[in-house]
């Protein structure tokens, strides 16, 4: 009989964990396996136990939604059926629809950003090239 070991990217490869937070996550609250460690920076697990944690776990959930839950389904249901789809009831932000429409004349006022302050791109690198490139490189040197 043979002692199978997995080592963490064994458990990724699996799909059982995406990451070592989420591994501590699944000990800490799921009583996932501890493991054992073989060297100070290698943790295995025997491949039983992690089969057996995958045994106990739910495969599904069986009790159907009941009360307030049952109804907040429903009307998310019917909401997105009279939108057109499942997609429909993701919106635009209204930065990336300003983006996405040609400001109507240059000089638009500048859009707030999400701290409140409005942005301007009078210090962009792209505003102080097109600014350089418009007057001489010394003022000076003309006369």
């Amino acid at each position: 009989m043979y002692i199978v070991l997995w080592r963490f990217s064994d458990l990724r490869a699996r799909g059982i964990v995406g990451s070592r937070p989420q591994l501590k996550n699944l000990q800490v609250k799921n009583g996932f396996p501890l493991g054992q460690k073989l060297s100070p920076n290698t943790r295995t697990w025997l491949a039983s136990e992690i089969e057996d944690w995958i045994a106990t776990r739910p495969v599904e959930n069986t009790r159907p939604l009941q009360g307030a839950a049952k109804a907040k389904r429903e009307r998310r249901l019917q909401s997105r059926a009279v939108q057109g789809g499942d997609h429909a009831h993701k919106r635009k932000s209204p930065r990336r629809a300003a983006a996405a429409e040609p400001a109507t004349s240059p000089a638009a006022p500048p859009t707030p950003t999400r701290r409140g302050r409005a942005s301007t791109t009078r210090n962009s690198k792209r505003a102080r090239i097109a600014r350089s490139a418009q007057q001489p490189a010394h003022p000076k040197a003309d006369t």
